[in-house]
């Protein structure tokens, strides 16, 4: 099909001669003509021997961007205001100039707007003032246009008024059918754009009139017609020119439905030797009745734009006139493309330049047969321009056709001197795609099981930038294309299509493309797509390339035979691709393979060499193949890689020497275990990810507390491992005189020595296993850093190393000092609590705990400010105040969520005489949590330190978990201790007590344990109905029986010589003397502790069950009434209600049980969990309503889930509430109810007794009937 110009040209067309070495330029120029479009087009580099290469231009069309602040404007007028005027902005905010015209005739119409045409520079504003100087007291309308070049037409609506005194400002507007705003409305009046059937609300048979040359003095006349196509009478009132140059006679027409009227315009100049033009407009009204004041009737302006043009002049036939000075841009207009199906026609702008002082008339003179219309068609330019629509709209469509015209642009008086010549451009086009040139797709030989791939070219013939979809429709080859893309206009597009044949012989398969394009049909072609499947004819030796074990980071070569057994020269390229990763940008090795590219003759073969650089840990798969003219991909070998490197893995902790209050799992959470084991795991060449280790506090004059990490070499190859200590002080070494001739630096920092660990250098084999001690120190009072660097180097890979930074910190505290410490890390300076996530199914609090320590030998107070929970999901429940020297405490909050999502709350905790914050953090989970802390931590749950070298005192647990465990309950577990030693040591269990929640005891609490033997202990956990998640520590103390009994018979025998040397005396000079025995030295035994955590995990009773109820009746607290007689009235009120909520749980629960539903007890498991989470006292009567309501809700549930062991119990409960609610003069309606219930329950024949007793209670109370049967 022809192509119009796509805007792009080369300059210059042919370069000179171009020596070797040097280069030209050419230079590429893009002139756009059509706006919001997209252009492409080819140009191709030719030379002597023939085409160089084709370069693929392609440009996006953006048009101008512009607005107008309102788009109806009112405007009156009156006695006293003979002239309204009004402002509006118009805005230009696109990135180009912006030229703009109003179709206005300020000189022959009563709204007048300045200015009236102009340029705006991008992103500015310009004010337009519109004036309304009316010539008579009628309503006035007039749509005037924005005519902005490239862009579609903006309408603007005035309305004028003239009103009287003390009028309202109403202008009456006839309910006319809705018309489309900017272009369509624009051209209505010449051309109906919508459908091609539709007729205008009014037409007039002509709208251009030319009267040519009129002498003075002496009227021209023209004939024209106007109809009315409306179902309305209506007039028509013609406004006329300045000093009625121009007129139409009647000025005043009335037009009945579906008839016509003919007039005349009138053309009577003044002046010789000028040209003259005007728009004149007309005023549609017509009759309204108002029904408010029938009759009269009132006149309504029919909001329509009517409007005329003329033009003439007075000069002489003979005359040549007025020399035309213009420029008209652009002569060669090419518009927007149109689809046939459904076809909208497009529009484009040309302008008319006046560059002369004098005025400028133009007429369009079109062909015979012409598929434009332009507007205005003529008229009169006495400003800069004159703006002109020309749509593009055939009478016959012809489809994927070019419509060219030539019309002629006339001037002034002597059309036949001032003439150009003006062509316009438009394209009606089906959206298509060319497929392969319309030819079938043919793909190249191949091999079985090996990929081929093909560049098909796909064409758009179309200005349109297309979409377009790929539809595999049949076929018995398996055909991998591009789904979706995007192609230019008259691009040709080179698209992969691959396939993977799955038998040998030829293949066929019948593809789909079809464009895409908003609100138009399509048309989708087909293209055949054949393909030949034969056997290969390449072997290679060995069938598989195999790296074991080879270091990661390193470079590693191995190689295969290539061998053509074929009958022609096979010249081609190695490449590789990763099986796991579909493209070939991979991270996880590198591969490079020698030679790149080979050509063999038949029989000869080839040894290729393969350097794989692995970069992850693991077992790699990837397959080298060959491709023949960069088409067809074949896979050659596959290449299996088995990656290794060291990987440490601390498996095992053991601590000693490190008092009562800390258990192995708290020293693997101080000691960031889990995040150290990850960084070993996932360690890479240089420097990776420190890890930074708290240790506990203690005071200054503590021994030093050992703590020794079991390492284990998970890889199969071994690591060289070093530790090089880093000063973490500001400690500079000293000077010391040692002689008079020498001096030297003593590095005399007491620091260094307070972490140590040993060994700092070892080698650990292949699934072998190093111990670390870490040695900790507390002889310097305050904070005190220890910085390691620890090297991994893998065996015979000296050239690899990875390392990262351990820092351990500890604080030593002094002996007068009270010191409040914590298990959990800050995070940025500020203590954070985190929170197991909560079921937001549960209804009862949840309670967690934030452990503090003090390791003083002094008791230490601390404060907890928890008034910034009010309102959140936390709470905190503990009263205590104070923690006792060498112990621990709990901080219990509860948690109940009520949303899956992320909950914080800020709380201020005093503690060492310092306000720190601690920050509450829970989340709240659509299901069931049931992993452990234990499992999270990845805490070992054997003790593989014991058997390497065990203890001479130890437990057989080092952390038991209970649970889930039920609320109010009791759980035991049994634990020994073991005595390997030659003494008997005595022992002591620690109990564990957390108010109102648990509580643990080790049963027998003392004892003793002889040499060799062990002790059997009961560990018992009660439970006091708090569901909870508690991690806790439990502490043995231990010492040696034996030198304690020494000891304390020494002391016995001392107090026993003392008695008795008193009976005895010494005779000296001096006199007598009494014999005084000196003390034996106190030698008790060293205490020693055995520490195990426990964690409890008690559940509320409804879990594992399908009800959801609450906390059991009456733990809710009620308002006192604060005197001696209302404490009485109290207590019956109490019981009052407590009768009441043990009949509703029970019915609760009978119809929970039953059918698993909980819909009837939302209300009351709604208040029963917000008054116990608030800890608020509830006020009996709000207490005793709620329960009457809920009963209320859920009666037939009630009567309908009756049973007999529940009945005896509700009978008794009834007679109960009867006999109390009697005695104590409180007889309500409830009461009344409930004894209907008991007899109705038996009898279903009294139900309806029992029914109305309820809704006269409802109404006794003020309740509808209908109120809770529409909230449950």
């Amino acid at each position: 099909r022809p192509r119009l110009h796509s805007g792009f040209a080369v300059t210059p067309s042919e370069s000179p001669p171009i020596k070797p070495g040097e280069s030209f330029k050419f230079k590429v120029e893009f002139t756009p003509t059509v706006p919001n479009l997209c252009c492409s087009d080819y140009f191709t580099i030719q030379h002597l021997y023939g085409n160089h290469c084709t370069i693929f231009r392609k440009a996006t069309v953006k048009g101008p961007e512009c607005s107008l602040s309102c788009s109806q404007m009112q405007l009156v007028c009156s006695a006293d205001k003979k002239k309204a005027v009004k402002k509006f902005e118009i805005r230009n905010i696109g990135s180009c100039m912006l030229r703009f015209q109003f179709t206005v005739d300020n000189n022959n119409s009563c709204i007048t707007l300045q200015p009236s045409q102009g340029n705006i520079q991008p992103m500015k504003n310009l004010y337009i003032t519109v004036t309304y100087s009316p010539a008579t007291r009628a309503s006035y309308f007039k749509q005037i246009f924005c005519l902005i070049t490239y862009h579609d037409p903006i309408s603007l609506d005035i309305y004028g008024l003239w009103l009287k005194k003390d009028e309202s400002s109403i202008l009456k507007l006839v309910n006319i059918p809705t018309r489309s705003k900017g272009f369509p409305c624009f051209m209505n009046n010449v051309m109906s754009v919508v459908k091609r059937s539709e007729l205008p609300f009014v037409s007039l048979d002509r709208y251009a009139f030319d009267f040519g040359h009129c002498p003075l003095k002496k009227p021209k006349q023209m004939s024209f017609s106007i109809t009315n196509n409306s179902t309305a009478k209506f007039s028509v009132t013609w406004s006329q020119a300045i000093k009625e140059i121009f007129k139409v006679q009647p000025i005043r027409t009335d037009l009945d439905v579906n008839t016509s009227v003919n007039l005349i315009a009138v053309f009577k100049p003044l002046v010789k030797d000028m040209l003259y033009g005007a728009c004149l407009e007309a005023q549609l009204q017509t009759k309204t009745v108002d029904a408010a004041t029938q009759p009269p009737t009132q006149e309504a302006i029919l909001p329509l734009l009517i409007e005329i043009n003329l033009k003439g002049h007075t000069f002489d036939e003979t005359s040549c006139g007025w020399v035309a000075q213009y420029r008209v841009e652009p002569q060669c207009l090419l518009l927007p493309p149109c689809t046939p199906r459904p076809f909208h026609p497009s529009h484009s702008t040309l302008t008319i330049h006046r560059l002369g002082h004098l005025p400028l008339a133009f007429r369009f003179h079109p062909p015979i047969l012409t598929s434009f219309i332009v507007k205005p068609e003529q008229g009169l330019i006495q400003e800069d321009f004159q703006i002109v629509v020309v749509q593009f709209y055939p009478k016959e469509l012809t489809n994927d056709a070019v419509y060219t015209e030539k019309w002629t642009l006339a001037f002034n008086s002597n059309e036949n001197v001032h003439q150009c010549i003006v062509e316009f451009e438009g394209t009606v086009e089906t959206p298509t795609i060319v497929v392969n040139g319309g030819q079938d797709v043919v793909f190249p030989k191949v091999y079985p099981g090996t990929p081929a791939e093909l560049l098909v070219d796909l064409y758009n013939p179309t200005r349109f930038l297309l979409r377009y979809s790929v539809e595999i429709l049949k076929g018995d080859l398996v055909l991998i294309v591009e789904k979706e893309g995007e192609i230019w206009p008259h691009e040709h597009k080179q698209v992969p299509w691959c396939f993977h044949p799955v038998g040998v012989g030829e293949l066929e398969a019948l593809v789909s493309c079809t464009p895409i394009l908003s609100k138009a049909e399509v048309k989708s072609t087909m293209a055949t797509v054949r393909a030949i499947c034969e056997t290969t004819q390449l072997e290679v030796m060995p069938s598989k390339v195999v790296f074991q074990h080879v270091i990661r980071d390193c470079c590693h070569e191995r190689s295969f035979k290539l061998i053509n057994n074929g009958d022609a020269i096979i010249r081609g390229e190695l490449t590789w691709n990763d099986l796991l990763c579909k493209d070939n940008y991979t991270d996880n090795v590198i591969v490079q393979l020698d030679p790149p590219q080979f050509s063999l003759e038949p029989g000869t073969s080839i040894d290729v060499s393969i350097y794989i650089t692995p970069l992850t840990r693991g077992v790699i798969n990837i397959m080298v193949g060959h491709s023949q003219n960069g088409l067809t991909w074949s896979s050659l070998i596959p290449v299996a890689v088995d990656c290794v490197f060291p990987c440490l893995q601390v498996t095992d902790l053991r601590h000693t020497n490190t008092g009562p209050l800390f258990s192995r799992l708290d020293f693997w959470i101080l000691l960031q275990i889990k995040t150290l084991n990850e960084v070993l795991q996932n360690v890479t060449s240089g420097k990776n990810q420190g890890v930074e280790m708290k240790l506990p506090s203690y005071l200054c004059t503590s021994e030093a507390i050992t703590i020794e990490l079991l390492l284990e070499n998970k890889s199969t190859v071994g690591v060289h491992v070093a530790l090089t200590q880093r000063p973490a002080c500001d400690c500079k070494p000293e000077l010391t005189v040692v002689s008079f001739s020498r001096s030297k630096l003593l590095d005399c920092c007491p620091h260094k020595s307070q972490v140590q660990i040993t060994p700092t250098s070892a080698f650990v084999k292949s699934d072998d296993d190093l111990i670390l001690t870490i040695k900790v120190s507390y002889t310097t009072v305050g904070y005190v850093e220890g910085i390691f660097i620890l090297t991994l180097t893998p065996e015979d890979c000296e050239e690899l190393n990875s390392s990262l930074e351990l820092t351990l910190s500890r604080i030593s505290i002094s002996e007068s000092s009270p010191f409040i410490n914590t298990i959990d890390r800050k995070e940025n300076n500020t203590f954070v609590f985190n929170m197991r996530p909560v079921f937001i199914g549960d209804y009862h609090p949840f309670v967690q705990t934030f452990t503090l320590y003090n390791n003083t030998k002094i008791m230490v107070c601390y404060d907890v400010d928890d008034k910034s929970l009010h309102g959140t999901p936390f709470k905190y429940v503990g009263h205590r105040r104070e923690i006792s020297a060498l112990s621990r405490h709990y901080l219990a909050f509860t948690f109940l969520p009520f949303s899956c999502k992320t909950y914080e709350a800020e709380i201020k905790l005093i503690v060492n005489q310092t306000s720190e914050k601690l920050i509450l953090r829970g989340t709240g989970i659509s299901s069931v949590f049931e992993n452990s802390q234990i499992d999270d931590l990845m805490y070992p749950k054997s003790a593989k330190l014991w058997s390497l070298s065990p203890l001479p005192l130890f437990l057989s647990i080092s952390h038991l978990d209970i649970g889930p465990m039920k609320q109010c309950c009791v759980q035991r577990q049994v634990l020994f201790i073991c005595n390997q030693t030659k003494d008997v040591i005595s022992f002591k269990w620690h109990m564990v007590k957390l108010s109102n929640i648990l509580e643990l005891r080790v049963l027998p609490a003392m004892g003793a344990i002889q040499p060799g033997q062990t002790v059997e202990c009961r560990l018992v956990c009660y439970s006091k109905g708090w569901p909870c998640y508690i991690n806790v520590c439990v502490t043995c103390v231990l010492a040696s029986f034996s030198k304690y009994s020494t000891m304390v018979q020494t002391i016995q025998n001392y107090r026993e010589d003392v008695v008795t040397s008193l009976d005895y005396f010494i005779i000296t000079e001096r006199g007598t003397q009494i014999v005084e025995l000196a003390a034996p030295a106190e030698d008790w035994p060293q205490k020693s502790y055995l520490t195990f955590s426990v964690t409890v995990d008690v559940k509320h009773d409804s879990e594992g069950h399908k009800q959801m109820l609450p906390i059991s009746p009456s733990l809710l607290r009620i308002a006192p009434f604060g005197t001696p007689a209302g404490e009485l009235e109290e207590k019956e009120w109490l019981l009052i209600t407590f009768i009441i909520e043990k009949i509703l749980w029970e019915a609760l629960q009978e119809k929970c049980s039953s059918t698993g539903s909980n819909a009837p007890s939302e209300r009351y498991i709604q208040f029963k969990s917000l008054s116990v989470q608030e800890d608020a006292a509830v006020p009996l009567h709000v207490m005793q309503t709620t329960m009457e309501d809920i009963l209320y809700s859920v009666w037939e549930d009630v009567l309908q889930y009756s049973h007999s062991a529940t009945e005896q119990l509700r009978r008794t409960l009834l007679l109960q509430l009867k006999k109390q609610t009697e005695s104590s003069g409180h007889y309500s309606s409830l009461s009344m109810n409930l004894q209907n219930f008991s007899t109705c329950s038996c009898n279903s024949s009294n139900k309806l007794l029992a029914d109305q007793s309820i809704t006269a209670s409802y109404t006794s109370r003020g309740l509808e009937e209908y109120s809770f049967s529409n909230k449950h």
